[in-house]
């Protein structure tokens, strides 16, 4: 074969494979789980969940929440990288990282959705 030929199937299989890799990015979610559900074996992984903020507290850099679904109680945080107001009783869906903390596990939040109240 040329080497031209060669270029180009190349090339068009590296756009084929980046263009699959972006699909499966937007495609793939993190799993959903209740609170009691959250084990040490999610650590360092990220994972959905949701629940009723029960409590709040603003420090410098960051917001401390307990989120409480039907089946349990977390703590997670949430770094103050932009304007966010958190009300107690708000209804949220989170996206986070799971970590431990002093032997407890928390959530650190990377997105929070209101969920709307119908």
């Amino acid at each position: 074969m040329e080497e031209s030929t060669l270029l180009k199937i190349s090339l068009v299989s590296a756009l084929v494979g980046i263009i699959i890799i972006l699909f499966s990015a937007e495609t793939i979610t993190a799993p959903y789980l209740t609170i009691d559900n959250i084990t040490k074996d999610h650590i360092d992984k990220t994972i959905r969940t949701g629940g009723l903020i029960t409590s709040s507290k603003e420090t410098p850099g960051l917001i401390l929440i307990n989120l409480k679904d039907s089946t349990g109680e977390i703590t997670a945080i949430i770094f103050k990288d932009k304007n966010i107001t958190i009300s107690r009783y708000l209804p949220v869906e989170v996206t986070a990282k799971v970590v431990e903390y002093e032997d407890e596990l928390e959530l650190q939040i990377e997105e929070i959705k209101i969920i709307n109240q119908e």
